[in-house]
């Protein structure tokens, strides 16, 4: 494993970081038809995605050295669309500016493929067609963002996979079964190459809080490699000060080998840690006027606990939403606090639905409950947050109107699966 300072010239790192890995002049992926890089776009709030500036690099670098053709591919999450993530963020002019080409896995033709003897899933056909039946053709490299995660302690590179699934399945998958389903889905798919990119390392779960930057975010100024997937994520843990021992899907992943959650690490010149160790924990911030009853039986942190308070947050500190409601997540309630709530309330998932939604419809009727199905289904809790919080729906789009629908329509003309807040 690697860890270099990354310096002003982006090409120019990119290109030491593989010699150290390599060695110089080696150029493994020249004798492929493509060069695929997975990247992580989850969304285009700030600092949740891996910068413009390093993919455009890195998409140069591999054109320079005998890429014959460079695509650079994303599944955002559910509630958003990766056409309109890359706009915003600039993501899809670097691509095209460094002459690679943008490819969209939340549209176009699906397969069911299974993970093992119990996970059946939908994944792209593309991915199908490249990282399945013409494998030796294409070179993979996993370029993720050096971030830790409310749900899964980091989400670096075999995280960054989870993309690979359809956004409405990964909705199903996020509860207990989300670690061992993301240790599966790296049984079938080997990146040839692991790249982190961490010149701005992201801290307190995985999306900063306008008004906390300082204390979300680090200049870390490095990029890390490898070849070893589980290696590069337990370097990259460690080096920000998490024990990778202790991060569920990484320890699956590792198939009981000890040694590749320690790796050695050589650096080119010396790296310093944060000066304080990160954490997968959210900033702890609640919007006056907002209840939040976990169910103290069970609440899963990897769906129905932690992207809706993490919603709850952002839509307070980024888009200025304010209201009193109470959100209702898990199963385990005070049946004392449920009669007497005093609505409107938000339940979130099946557990609360089963256990608190009829009580409260009797109690407040239908009209001041809200609920949003599935593990962690964030167009559903999206729209029913900014509705609760007075954001108009369209207020979160970072683009014109006309903008806008204009990528819509692309997206569903191009068979899109997206569950999209904005619509």
């Amino acid at each position: 494993m690697v860890i270099l300072r990354a310096g002003p010239n982006r090409v120019e790192a990119w290109e030491r970081l593989l010699a150290e890995i390599y060695g110089p002049g080696e150029r493994p992926w020249s004798g492929t038809d493509e060069v695929l890089i997975k990247i992580n776009a989850v969304n285009f709030e700030p600092h949740v995605y891996v910068v413009p500036e390093a993919i455009g690099a890195l998409v140069t670098f591999l054109r320079r050295s005998g890429a014959k053709r460079v695509s650079v591919m994303e599944s955002c999450t559910n509630g958003s669309f990766t056409r309109l993530v890359f706009d915003v963020t600039g993501i899809g002019r670097a691509v095209a500016a460094a002459g690679g080409r943008a490819v969209y896995l939340d549209e176009g033709p699906v397969e069911s493929i299974h993970f093992g003897p119990d996970l059946k899933v939908r994944v792209p056909r593309f991915i199908v067609e490249t990282l399945i039946d013409s494998r030796s053709r294409h070179f993979y490299i996993d370029l993720a963002k050096l971030k830790t995660h409310s749900m899964t302690d980091v989400t670096l590179c075999l995280k960054n996979q989870w993309g690979f699934i359809t956004p409405r399945d990964r909705c199903a998958l996020h509860d207990t079964a989300l670690h061992e389903s993301i240790g599966l889905i790296y049984s079938r798919f080997r990146p040839d190459l692991n790249l982190v990119e961490g010149l701005v390392a992201t801290n307190y779960g995985h999306f900063p809080l306008k008004g906390f930057e300082e204390r979300c975010l680090w200049e870390a100024g490095v990029l890390i490699g490898g070849t070893d997937t589980v290696a590069v994520d337990a370097a990259a843990c460690r080096f920000i000060g998490i024990d990778p021992t202790g991060v569920e899907h990484i320890r699956h992943a590792a198939g009981g080998d000890e040694t590749r959650l320690d790796p050695p690490v050589s650096s080119p010149e010396p790296v310093e840690g944060p000066p304080e160790p990160f954490t997968a924990d959210l900033v702890p911030f609640i919007p006056e006027g907002v209840e939040i009853h976990a169910g103290a039986e069970k609440c899963c942190r990897e769906g129905c606990y932690s992207n809706p308070v993490c919603a709850v947050q952002v839509v307070a500190a980024n888009y200025g939403g304010h209201g009193a409601f109470h959100l209702f997540l898990g199963r385990g309630h005070d049946i004392e606090t449920v009669e007497e709530c005093d609505g409107p309330a938000l339940v979130v998932g099946p557990c609360a639905r089963e256990e608190v939604y009829d009580r409260l419809v009797n109690r407040l009727g239908e009209r001041n409950v809200r609920f949003s199905p599935g593990h962690n289904n964030l167009k559903m809790t999206i729209k029913h947050l900014m509705a609760l919080m007075h954001v108009p729906v369209l207020k979160a789009a970072p683009l014109s109107i006309p903008r806008l629908f204009r990528h819509y329509l692309l997206h569903r003309l191009s068979r899109g699966q997206a569950d999209i807040a904005l619509f």
